[in-house]
């Protein structure tokens, strides 16, 4: 009978563990969603910025991305992803043809990918932000 309750107690306790662990999971999860949904992309004007390879970086918990981004004739020749460490949003790397297609990185974001997307793009206007 004694054998039954510890059992029974370390049951609801490893419930409330476990419970506690999915809400903080939930609370994180809607302020990444917060903090993503609040960027705000631009792309810097084309014709300011000299012809080269540009390099950069952003990150949002837990995702970051790399590119670098080459201007050849005040146009957006190619963007390269040098890393991009993204879970479950690898899709979000086809977000790049549609920027070379607009020459623009104010596209749509990739379904499913938005972090990812979003840290992709924001990694490119840093990137040509250096050569304004």
């Amino acid at each position: 009978m004694k054998k039954h309750k510890r059992m029974k107690r370390i049951a609801i306790c490893v419930l409330v563990v476990l419970v506690g662990i999915g809400i903080s999971i939930v609370v994180l999860l809607q302020d990444i969603t917060q903090k993503t949904n609040r960027i705000k992309l631009h792309t810097p004007k084309l014709a300011a910025i000299k012809d080269g390879v540009y390099e950069g970086s952003y990150s949002i918990f837990p995702v970051s991305a790399k590119v670098k981004v080459y201007i050849e004739n005040k146009r957006i020749a190619d963007v390269k992803i040098i890393t991009h460490e993204h879970g479950l949003g690898k899709a979000a790397e086809n977000i790049v043809s549609d920027v070379l297609q607009k020459q623009s990185l104010e596209v749509d974001t990739v379904s499913q990918a938005t972090i990812s997307s979003v840290c992709i793009l924001k990694a490119a206007e840093q990137a040509m932000e250096k050569g304004e």
